[in-house]
Order: structure tokens, then C-alpha cells, then sequence
């Protein structure tokens, strides 16, 4: 089978990429293993039939060694290029925040929260499915409404969360004002329903860890542990893999499954789009952002494309296709080949940075960059989200100025 030839390619990409860096954190390493561990379980579930899913096609499992081995050169020539001087001097230097601005992060999240609170109350009860609130809420997201203006407090929260997240894991110290600024944030990411943002809440804080070399096991059983009990929450809240008036066993079983199809799912329904008779989008799925700001002063008359994909059968439905589709849906080929390659090297520069001065913005820059690197094998988020990153780095270029080292 074809699984076990790219999957050895995949693998050897993994052991170089550990090799030459032998840290967890190098992006190319992070990438590669991802690839690995998402398509082996494919593997597994095709051949041992533990979920109903089509077998990958030779030309869907090519693109996606080809992803990672362009991943793998990107991080190999930011490498070679970029010398960095190393610098651990955070021992005896004190990292301070001037004019109490973490505070004044903290507080702007906080007054946002009420308003976001509401409004999402409202949304749960107009688009409410399944008698539950929680469902309805998502329902409204799905249906591209939104809770207006309240919705920027979650940038805020997140940039105070990674704030005191930083400030703690470089310090030691206002344990209080993470754990306040963490449980804002949680709020946010519920009331959001989306299991994404709490992907990134994650990956905040582990890019923290890694940067200043404090990731233990324990803290990766934690994360893995609570994505699967957030997955779980969530799925039965909204009735999918589980129910609330299921048994234990049941939602157990069902919750398995369903994270099963999510886990890999992607993978088939891109091979699906790929043997497909798609026709191209010049750029209105990569740059949606620009179209719908364009179409909103009136520049293009064309509506944006809808933010929820078409539905594949493979066989079970599902709406997600890996990070590859809307490149090739785009312009083809070669621009996913540029975007894998420039993504590559812009994160494994930001990382190179950080673990090299430890500096506040380049530690912001590499672990916001996990979180689309993570759902890779899910769906495209380096591009998708990109006022959700402008709004991020805006924040923090603002508030960076207040922020010292001596």
C-alpha cells in the first residue's frame, strides 16, 4: 500500500527534523509529526475498518509528503541562513510591565465580557436547535452571526492571557493574575462553542513553555488530557458524538467516534476535492478577508464565499479538508507549494528568535503560529484567520511598548 511508502518518507522527515534541532519546538519537527501521527491513524482505521472511511489516493497521500518536505526545507534554509547568538540571560534579568498595563488588559477583557455574555445569550435564544442554548449558540455561528462589537474582547483576553502566561513562566511570579486572566479567556472560549479557540488558549501557553524550555510530560498529558475532555464537552453539548440524555458508556462510545472522523476525516474529504472537477477561485477562499472588505465599500459586487465549506461524502459527511484545499482551489499547485514553503520559514524564524532572546514579541509571534500549524491537517488557518492575527499583533505592537527588561 502507498500509506506505508509516504508514511516512511513522513517518518524519515520527523527523525531529520529532530536531529538537527533535538528540540520538540522546531516547527518543521511539530509539523511532520503532526502529518505522521494524523495519517498513520488513517491508516490504521482504513485497514482495520474502526471507522467507515475511504482509503487515500496516491495522488492525495503525495501531497501531503509534499507539504511536509517543503515544510522541512523551509525550516532547513532559515537555519542555514539565520545565525543567531544565543543570549540566556532571563536568569538575572527581570522582565517588568510599566504602568500597570497588564492590569489594564485584564480589566478591558473584563469589560467586554458582559457585553459578549449577553449578546451570545441572545443569539442561543433566536437560533436555538435541539432545545439547548449551547447548541443554538453554535447554530447562530454557523449561520455567520456574531455578537457584534464585544466579539474584540476576546483578542484582548487572549493577548492578557499570554501576557501574564509569559510574565509567570518568565518570572515565577502574580500566579493570580494568571489564573484570573486564564479563566476570563476560558469564558470566552465557551461561550465562542468553537473547539478551535480553545486550540489556540493552548497553544498560547505551550508556546511560552517551549521557548523558555519548561514543557515537561506533565504538562503535555494536561494539554492532550484536556482537549479531549473539552472535545467530549462540547461534542455532547452539541449533540454531536453524544447526548446528555445518552449513558455514560454511550456518550463514551460515540464521543470515541466522533473524534475518530474529526481526527481524519479531513484527509479523505480533500482527496475528494482533489479528484474532483473543481474549478478555480483566483484567490477568493485565501484572501477572503480582502473580498469581503472590498465587497462591503461597494468595490466588487461579488458576494464573498460562505465561511462553511460544501459538505463531502467520504462516506460519513464532513465540511473539512486538511490545510490544502482552498490553495489548490485558488490558483493550484504551486501557490500551495509557496504558501507551505513561505509559511515554513516565517515560523521557524520566529522560533529560531525566541528560543534565542527569549523577547516578549518573538515568543508572542512563534506560539500564536502553533495554533494554524496544529490544525493543519483540519482546516487552513494561516490565511483564513487573518484579521484574527492582525487584530492579535495590533494589540500587542500597542501595549509592547510597556513593557521592559532590565
Amino acid at each position: 500500500m502507498w500509506y506505508i511508502v509516504f508514511l516512511f518518507i513522513i517518518g524519515l522527515n520527523v527523525l531529520f527534523n529532530y536531529s538537527i534541532n533535538k528540540t520538540i519546538g522546531y516547527p518543521p519537527f511539530l509539523f511532520s509529526l503532526v502529518w505522521f501521527i494524523v495519517i498513520f491513524f488513517h491508516f490504521l482505521c482504513h485497514t482495520f475498518d474502526l471507522v467507515t472511511i475511504f482509503e487515500l489516493s496516491f495522488k492525495a497521500l503525495a501531497i501531503y509528503t509534499l507539504g511536509v518536505v517543503l515544510f522541512t526545507l523551509g525550516g532547513l534554509a532559515i537555519k542555514l541562513k539565520c545565525k543567531f547568538e544565543y543570549v540566556d540571560s532571563t536568569e538575572s534579568e527581570i522582565f517588568l510591565v510599566r504602568k500597570n498595563i497588564d492590569v489594564v488588559l485584564i480589566l478591558i477583557s473584563l469589560i467586554f465580557l458582559p457585553f459578549f455574555i449577553m449578546s451570545s445569550y441572545r443569539l442561543a435564544i433566536e437560533y436555538m436547535i435541539y432545545d439547548s442554548l449551547f447548541a443554538g449558540l453554535r447554530n447562530s455561528s454557523v449561520q455567520e452571526q456574531d455578537v457584534g462589537f464585544s466579539k474584540y474582547g476576546i483578542n484582548f483576553s487572549y493577548v492578557s492571557f499570554f501576557l501574564q502566561s509569559y510574565r509567570y513562566v518568565r518570572n515565577r511570579e502574580n500566579k493570580f493574575k494568571v489564573f484570573l486572566s486564564a479563566f476570563i479567556l476560558l469564558i470566552y472560549c465557551i461561550l465562542s462553542t468553537g473547539r478551535t479557540f480553545f486550540i489556540l488558549y493552548i497553544c498560547l501557553f505551550f508556546g511560552v513553555l517551549i521557548v523558555f524550555n519548561k514543557l515537561k510530560r506533565k504538562y503535555l498529558i494536561y494539554g492532550i488530557l484536556s482537549i479531549i475532555i473539552l472535545f467530549a464537552t462540547i461534542g455532547i453539548l452539541l449533540n454531536k458524538g453524544g447526548s446528555t440524555e445518552n449513558s455514560l458508556i454511550e456518550n463514551i462510545s460515540g464521543v470515541l467516534e466522533s473524534f475518530m472522523v474529526y481526527f481524519i476525516g479531513s484527509l479523505s474529504a480533500f482527496d475528494s476535492f482533489l479528484n474532483s472537477n473543481y474549478t478555480y477561485t483566483y484567490g477568493q477562499n485565501s484572501f477572503r478577508f480582502i473580498y469581503s472588505m472590498l465587497y462591503k465599500i461597494g468595490v466588487v459586487e461579488q458576494k464573498p464565499i460562505d465561511l462553511v465549506d460544501q459538505y463531502a461524502s467520504i462516506p460519513f459527511d464532513t465540511n473539512v479538508y486538511t490545510i490544502y484545499k482552498i490553495y489548490f482551489q485558488d490558483f493550484g499547485l504551486l501557490f500551495m507549494m509557496i504558501v507551505i514553503f513561505s509559511m515554513a520559514l516565517l515560523h521557524t524564524f520566529f522560533y529560531l528568535k525566541a528560543i534565542n532572546d527569549r523577547k516578549f514579541i518573538n515568543t508572542f509571534l512563534y506560539s500564536i503560529m502553533l495554533y494554524p500549524l496544529f490544525m493543519s491537517f483540519f482546516q487552513e488557518q494561516y490565511l483564513s484567520l487573518l484579521p484574527t492575527w492582525i487584530y492579535l499583533i495590533s494589540i500587542v505592537m500597542v501595549f509592547k511598548n510597556f513593557l521592559t527588561i532590565r
